[in-house]
């Protein structure tokens, strides 16, 4: 890992283990649309047929996994920059 600064490395990791923990504390129906969608690629049309569910509720569900996994993500940013002595 030449040129790698193993900084970036350990950050990047403590992310993808924070996203991982707040995706698998999302409740089950936003787990299944957030892994069809984001994952899967699947159209929100797509998702809805595979899921037998409005189309809307796919947009809600989603709506609602994509904040849960984004507010845990700030949260631990928030709680690794203190006591860095920032200014």
């Amino acid at each position: 890992m030449i040129g790698v600064d193993p900084t970036d490395f350990l950050d990047a990791r403590s992310d993808l283990q924070t996203v991982v923990r707040a995706f698998s504390a999302l409740p089950a129906e936003q787990r299944a649309v957030l892994t069809l969608v984001v994952i899967e690629g699947y159209s929100y049309r797509d998702a809805a047929d595979t899921l037998a569910i409005p189309i809307g509720t796919v947009m809600s569900r989603l709506a609602r996994a994509r904040a849960a996994v984004a507010d845990a993500v700030k949260a631990s940013e928030d709680d690794g920059s203190q006591g860095e002595g920032h200014d």
